[in-house]
């Protein structure tokens, strides 16, 4: 259902100089005008950002690091393209997750590795993309320092919840953190107190980052964090290169 309303808004937001000249000829609301129809309509959301869109007569909201669209009267949801197929919405959603995630507090995450470049992830030890991913990246895991942030998927994974509580438990979480996604250790077992807690700050941290699927990696390069998403060997590509142009 997601997907095809973001085909459908993606196709309606196509930015064109037609619909460009078009909209000149209406009537737009200010930006100030849009914002507070928006706070009238809607007075108990908070705002991050309000700006201008790349489309006359609409504008670009930020809430929680999601842009929603919309013209003042109508709520927008969608992602906007350029006449050049690129996806402006997904750019600028980069931009902001970039932001985010330099701010994030490292201190709770599992530390694996002790390499110059910094790699946050977000996984599931129950998720076979995970797995996989872990294999992918064994080659150059000298090269980088790696902040797992465990996002078990209990909807999917019913053991996903408990693997995750055994790595936050144990003393040596990146053993055992490694012989899970191994297949070495197969069960898990409940929280302890302060792991729960642990977990949960793991849970608000991918949250307020948005991510939605694991794995979920951000690179640290030169020019910012780089996302890789799923088990995709880009990965070893963006850490050479980053290695050789230190």
């Amino acid at each position: 259902m997601k997907r095809k309303l973001i085909g459908i808004l993606t196709t309606a937001l196509i930015i064109s100089q037609t619909y460009a000249e078009e909209t000149k000829q209406q009537q737009c609301l200010t930006k100030e005008e849009a914002l507070q129809n928006i706070k009238k309509l809607f007075p108990n959301n908070k705002i991050d950002q309000f700006n201008e869109s790349p489309v006359p007569c609409i504008y670009e909201m930020i809430q929680n690091g999601r842009i929603i669209y919309t013209d003042g009267k109508y709520i927008i949801i969608g992602h906007i393209l350029n006449t050049a197929g690129k996806d402006l919405t997904a750019e600028k959603e980069e931009q902001l997750t970039t932001v985010n995630i330099e701010n994030i507090d490292k201190s709770n995450a599992i530390k694996i590795g002790n390499g110059k470049i910094e790699v946050i992830e977000f996984t599931d030890p129950e998720c076979p993309f995970c797995k996989r991913a872990e294999g992918t990246i064994k080659p150059i895991e000298d090269k980088i320092t790696r902040y797992v942030f465990l996002l078990p998927l209990e909807q999917i994974h019913p053991k996903a919840k408990e693997l995750s509580c055994k790595i936050i438990n144990s003393k040596n979480k990146e053993r055992t953190y490694k012989e899970i996604m191994e297949n070495k250790i197969t069960s898990g077992e409940k929280c302890k107190e302060e792991s729960e807690k642990t977990l949960e700050n793991h849970l608000e941290t991918a949250e307020r980052l948005k991510i939605q699927g694991t794995p979920t990696f951000f690179v640290k390069t030169k020019t910012g964090y780089k996302k890789i998403v799923g088990a995709n060997p880009e990965i070893i590509n963006i850490i050479k290169n980053e290695i050789e142009n230190e």
